[in-house]
């Protein structure tokens, strides 16, 4: 019955694959994942999936090690072509060309990638995952700052949670941040890009980003949006602060003894156990209570002090004010 003949665009397709075949016929394909969302009634699910004549399977990774394969590379370039830059430091981009020179950049990366997009969507995330995936497989940092999925507009809230949980089983360390809307994409700490655009979430609005290859403004850029170096020893520092030598305080509110939390969004700060009030700890007692590898800094051995950023409290190098022999080295509390 004509009726019942798949007549898309996929259908002809396969069955132009299938019927052209002389001798043998390899399939590529995510075989779990079609099995999960093929109709069981459907020719391709009986020929892929019939148990009373299995088809030989392996590995895709005895075709090819993984995505940062030499091949894969040169299959993404075919699907996305790259538009290299040219000598300019500083450069403008629109939407029309933004995601070709992002690619060509992060193809390039050799350290860290910071991508900040507030927003993500899977038709976008599609268009670069694979590329992500490849570099995290050469053993390049990956991390993504964006927005919790209940600040992600009218998104699907599972969706966008089943995306940053296979971006971090990638190997990409996420960054949920209340509020943000930083669009801003480091690279290796040398160049970095900024503007309009969602890198992770853009699809046809007119948009504007520059692009800058500077250490020093890249710095400038991370330590305004309150970005640490992936990878390198500030990741993993010990606490700079011994919450012991803070002082006690007693809460304005109910007079009941405050603890002193760590860790806050802003630095260490006093919460009340009773009606759990906060307050902050005053920059003198932090100073005080600096553990003593803290103090000095492991880049240049000059002082170490308390500075306010948009993003709080943090540590930053004195010889940040020294123009002739200039160290930007920073951690957080």
């Amino acid at each position: 019955d004509s009726e019942n003949v798949d007549d898309s665009a996929g259908a002809r397709l396969i069955n132009v694959a299938c019927s052209r075949a002389k001798k043998k016929l390899a399939i590529i394909a995510n075989l779990s994942f079609l099995q999960s969302r093929l109709n069981k009634d459907w020719s391709l699910c009986k020929v892929l999936f019939d148990e009373s004549t299995p088809l030989p399977t392996f590995a895709a990774d005895q075709l090819v090690p993984g995505y940062a394969d030499q091949t894969v590379r040169q299959a993404r370039e075919t699907l996305w072509p790259l538009k290299e830059k040219d000598d300019a430091v500083s450069s403008f981009w629109t939407e029309d060309d933004f995601h070709s020179g992002l690619r060509y950049d992060l193809e390039n990366s050799s350290r860290y990638i910071i991508i900040m997009s507030p927003f993500i969507t899977k038709s976008r995330l599609s268009t670069y995952v694979d590329l992500l995936r490849a570099k995290t497989e050469k053993g390049i940092n990956l991390e993504l700052v964006t927005r919790p999925p209940h600040q992600q507009g009218t998104a699907d809230q599972s969706e966008i949670k089943e995306m940053l949980s296979y971006l971090e089983q990638i190997g990409a360390k996420v960054i949920k941040r209340s509020s943000m809307h930083q669009k801003v994409i480091v690279i290796d700490g040398r160049l970095v890009w900024f503007g309009s655009l969602n890198a992770l979430s853009h699809k046809n609005t007119q948009e504007l980003m520059f692009r800058l290859e500077n250490e020093d403004f890249t710095k400038q850029v991370m330590e305004e949006c309150g970005l640490q170096t992936p990878g390198e020893a500030g990741d993993s520092l010990s606490p700079a602060i011994d919450p012991s030598k803070i002082p006690p305080r007693l809460c304005s509110s109910c007079g009941h003894k405050m603890k002193v939390m760590p860790r806050g969004r802003f630095g260490p700060f006093y919460k009340c156990e009773k009606c759990n009030s906060t307050a902050n700890v005053n920059r003198e007692d932090l100073k005080q209570a600096l553990v003593p590898e803290a103090k000095i800094c492991p880049k240049c051995g000059r002082e170490m002090e308390i500075r306010w950023g948009r993003r709080g409290m943090f540590l930053g190098c004195a010889g940040y004010k020294d123009t002739e022999n200039q160290c930007r080295y920073t951690r957080s509390l």
